[in-house]
């Protein structure tokens, strides 16, 4: 079925239960595959395109511009369409000016329609048992453009799509799964931000704003995807670098990544995970110091077992630590880097969990902010450990390797923590606070004192600094 086919259905519902003299309002935008398909009310007689005298598309919203800010402000309407839209009154609305507000709606990629298609001289809202007979054509209508994401403006319009009493106020940036035709879609409740839901237009600004953020990336799948491999591309660029180098790696660039590693993951600590564990548990009502302090103690504890217990060798350190174990020296250098490797695999997976669960605090942006930060990190740490098994004797391809692997454990504890975290969100501040408590446990532990070893220099303490900047202007910028 076309969906211009569904326009005669709604013609027939119209005279029935819309106004005789006035015409269905159908829908506009992008009707394949559209990002976002945004589902309003009714639409009203005060809107020109119902008028039989008009010619143009009948879509929703021409002659109307409160509805064209809310587009602007959320970054889907060019700023040239908006200044034309408040600077014409409605009846100065034009076929073409209409014309040219949909090609920019279309432009941006999304969809535009109302759940009652049936035209009123006023805006009187319909019963339910009405609403019900346009949501199954709404239904086909979705199939034919199959968006990604469908939002739903108001309670009322919620409710019946949904099937389930929905209160947009209790449920805001959280998505619900509807089953139509074969495929499962995604909806958001959102404020509606007319009429009497004006008093809310900014939190409507503000949870679009998260919801396309959210979706931005091709949805919450690719996010994730994209987000646990960042980290572990920043490992293997940085084993790559043996290819390159053809001596040992030069002591005071080494303590330079190495200082940098380690301010790169205080920041990130007090920036991505820390603060926002204190804020989500203030958010919660619970004493906000405890969970952060307690997970945070938790994670050193964690890592102190793990130091204690696996069997590996520090870099430029000949006393093996851990269980006694008759391994290579190799092999221990390989999984003291996979050791520390654990908690910041733990921090993107709980950061992008975070992001994922939505009204936590923690943004999409913030947690590819982490990902990202890690990544730089974890590009001088993959170099810190293939070349030194370059030097103790391995070939550059099997150091190659062997340096990537230790990063593998970053993507394997971030869907370990992610997994945990969907299953139990309210540990959600515990968990932030946890991977902060590790990271630091690796920072005072290893990377510090590593890089201040040897020969006295401050070039591992303007590593630190280096790092610590770069990591918090990102968290900051881009969170």
């Amino acid at each position: 079925m076309k969906i211009e086919e569904l326009n005669v259905e709604y013609d027939k519902l119209q005279k029935i239960y819309g106004a005789k003299e006035l015409m269905s309002i159908y829908n506009g935008g992008c009707t394949k595959n559209p990002n976002i398909c945004f589902v309003f009310m009714n639409p009203t007689g005060r809107n020109i395109a119902s008028c039989p005298q008009w010619k143009g598309r009948r879509s929703p919203w021409i002659g109307t511009k409160n509805i064209w800010k809310l587009f602007y402000k959320i970054g889907l309407l060019d700023e040239e369409i908006y200044q034309g839209i408040i600077s014409k009154k409605p009846q100065e609305w034009d076929e073409e000016f209409a014309d040219m507000v949909y090609s920019n709606v279309e432009k941006h990629k999304y969809f535009i329609t109302n759940l009652g298609k049936c035209t009123q001289t006023d805006a009187r809202v319909l019963p339910n048992s009405v609403y019900s007979q346009y949501l199954d054509l709404l239904c086909k209508e979705i199939e034919i453009i199959n968006p990604k994401i469908i939002i739903t403006l108001g309670n009322q319009v919620s409710s019946i799509v949904l099937d389930k009493n929905i209160s947009v106020s209790q449920c805001r940036k959280q998505s619900f799964s509807k089953k139509i035709g074969k495929k499962n879609y995604k909806i958001y409740p959102v404020y509606y931000p007319i009429g009497n839901g004006m008093m809310n237009i900014d939190k409507a600004i503000e949870d679009l704003k998260f919801i396309i953020e959210t979706n931005k990336w091709g949805g919450d799948f690719m996010n994730l995807v994209t987000g646990l491999a960042i980290p572990f591309l920043g490992t293997t660029l940085g084993s790559a670098m043996v290819f390159l180098m053809k001596n040992k790696m030069n002591s005071k660039v080494e303590k330079l990544l190495l200082g940098f590693a380690s301010g790169v993951m205080l920041a990130a600590s007090i920036w991505s995970l820390i603060i926002p564990s204190i804020d989500m548990a203030s958010e919660q009502g619970k004493v906000a110091w405890i969970p952060a302090a307690v997970g945070f103690i938790l994670g050193i504890a964690f890592l102190l077992v793990l130091d204690s217990v696996i069997p590996h060798l520090h870099l430029n350190n000949d006393k093996t630590e851990g269980i006694k174990a008759k391994l290579k020296k190799t092999t221990m250098m390989v999984f003291a880097v996979t050791l520390h490797n654990i908690p910041e695999g733990m921090a993107v997976g709980v950061t992008f969990a975070g992001a994922l669960i939505g009204n936590t605090g923690i943004t999409m942006a913030g947690a590819f902010a982490l990902a990202i930060g890690i990544a730089i990190q974890n590009f001088p740490e993959g170099a810190i450990i293939s070349m030194p098994l370059k030097s103790e004797g391995m070939s550059k391809s099997k150091a190659f390797l062997y340096g990537t692997l230790s990063g593998i454990v970053e993507p394997i504890g971030a869907i370990i923590t992610i997994l945990l975290t969907s299953t139990v969100v309210p540990i959600l501040p515990y968990l932030l606070s946890f991977a902060a408590g590790a990271m630091i446990y690796v920072v005072v532990e290893e990377l510090i004192p590593e890089s201040q070893n040897g020969e006295h220099s401050n070039i591992g303490t303007i590593g630190v600094a280096l790092g610590f900047v770069i990591m918090m202007i990102l968290d900051v910028a881009l969170g």
